[in-house]
């Protein structure tokens, strides 16, 4: 059974597989002020490898920008990302991995699609993705930084 079968049958909650718990997507709540740095750490080339990042209720910064709904792709995002959240309330931000597949289309939540997240502390987490049929998990990884005002 792939991973995205199992998300099926649980309502997309985690499920365990070789002993860690796998996720389809990561929900963090961001406090207004808060900032969110993405840390690019390493990624298989083909296929690209990006995140998909959206705020409920809010929206992420940067520069002048403000987005809700957005992809960071590997190949043309710089190594590290600092978002500004804004926000009057605490919002809720999802994470999931995704890629781009020989015709450019972006595919998610698909064959073997899932994160392990590691927390070395209550503000750093370590993602680890996998999107292809083989499970390594090192598809992508990339570090999340949330600093608090």
């Amino acid at each position: 059974m792939t991973f995205s079968e199992e998300f099926t049958m649980t309502q997309g909650q985690p499920i365990v597989i070789g002993g860690r718990s796998v996720t389809p997507m990561l929900r963090r709540t961001v406090r207004p002020g808060s900032q969110v740095r993405v840390i690019w750490r390493s990624a298989v080339g083909a296929p690209i490898q990006g995140i998909r990042m959206k705020v409920k209720g809010g929206s992420l910064s940067l520069g002048d920008v403000d987005l809700n709904d957005f992809v960071l792709w590997r190949d043309t995002a710089p190594n590290e990302s600092v978002f500004d959240c804004r926000s009057k309330k605490s919002v809720e931000l999802r994470i999931w991995n995704c890629w781009r597949d020989d015709r450019g289309v972006m595919q998610a939540w698909v064959g073997n699609a899932g994160m392990r997240v590691s927390e070395s502390s209550s503000n750093v987490m370590t993602v680890e993705c996998n999107s292809r049929p083989e499970v390594t998990f090192q598809d992508l990884v990339f570090d999340l930084v949330f600093e608090e005002p």
